[in-house]
């Protein structure tokens, strides 16, 4: 692609060029992943050790590793997010963009990432919570699926960010909810166990 191409894609084309950008720049995308996961796993080794301390019936530091673990993979997952925005802006702009860039310009913008993350995420646990109101926390995801990228990309507020993103799906959700399914089906079938 030579320069920038800003026009609304079909679904189809919009999963050609997702791919496409995968394939192209594959260590630039997998080596920002790769902070959070690292978290990610340390999270995952001191639950075990918290599981194994409460049936000896000894509580110890494993709990309070465990709840330091998740709140820096949370951090590190909204920087991953931000440098993941930034990167495939790059990418699409036709610019060559590296992993220290892409968290760069996401670290520039961690306050109002955690912001827009914590804000999604406490409207859709408070519906996710009432039980009754889960079909809202759904529509809710679909709502905010743009504002993280409109926070970045459009130097926004927080509260913008909401604003546009609710603008900027309106008419689309239907192909956002597949978007997101396909990337749930994919994300569950590669973390399956290999036999």
């Amino acid at each position: 692609m030579t320069g920038a191409e800003l026009q609304p894609l079909s679904f189809g084309q919009l999963l050609d060029r997702s791919f496409s950008y995968y394939r192209r720049h594959f260590w630039v995308l997998v080596g920002i992943m790769t902070i959070p996961q690292a978290f990610a796993l340390a999270m995952g080794l001191s639950m075990v050790a918290m599981q194994q301390e409460l049936q000896q019936g000894r509580p110890g530091l494993s709990f309070l590793g465990f709840w330091i673990s998740f709140w820096l993979f949370w951090l590190a997952y909204a920087g991953a997010f931000g440098a993941t925005t930034f990167a495939v802006s790059e990418i699409h702009l036709g610019r060559m963009v590296t992993i220290r860039e892409a968290y760069q310009r996401a670290r520039s913008r961690l306050g109002g990432l955690l912001k827009v993350a914590f804000s999604v995420l406490l409207r859709i646990v408070g519906c996710a919570i009432t039980i009754v109101l889960i079909p809202l926390a759904v529509l809710l995801v679909l709502f905010y699926a743009l504002a993280i990228p409109a926070l970045l990309l459009e130097n926004l507020t927080a509260r913008e960010a909401l604003k546009r993103s609710r603008l900027l799906t309106a008419g689309v959700r239907d192909r956002i909810f597949v978007i997101e399914l396909l990337m749930g089906i994919v994300s569950l079938v590669v973390g399956l166990p290999r036999a």
